[in-house]
């Protein structure tokens, strides 16, 4: 694929030469075939994921104790939930004619 431009212009002191140019897109092709366009974008983003799993796998490690409290914090906080809703639907009388409630 071939292509000429031409290119007119006004500069500040008048109306300019146009210009032409031509771009032969052949001879990128041949570049392009080794390599996918995107490989290097794609190495560079696989280099950040190995960081960034780098990173998370270290941080798991370091507040492995922190996190596991955490997650003891949530999993307590969501059955004293659980209970308290027990409580108030069996003191509203809601769950009387369930059978999952006997």
């Amino acid at each position: 694929m071939v292509f000429e431009f031409a290119v007119a212009a006004t500069g500040p002191y008048g109306p300019m030469e146009t210009t032409r140019y031509l771009v032969d897109l052949n001879v990128l092709g041949a570049n392009v075939i080794q390599e996918r366009p995107s490989k290097k974008l794609e190495d560079e983003i696989e280099k950040v994921r190995s960081l960034l799993k780098t990173f998370g796998d270290n941080y798991k490690a370091a507040n492995s104790l922190a996190i596991r409290q955490a997650q003891e914090r949530r999993r307590e906080e969501v059955t004293r939930r659980r209970e308290e809703m027990g409580r108030q639907l069996r003191q509203s009388g809601a769950g009387e004619n369930d059978p999952a409630s006997t």
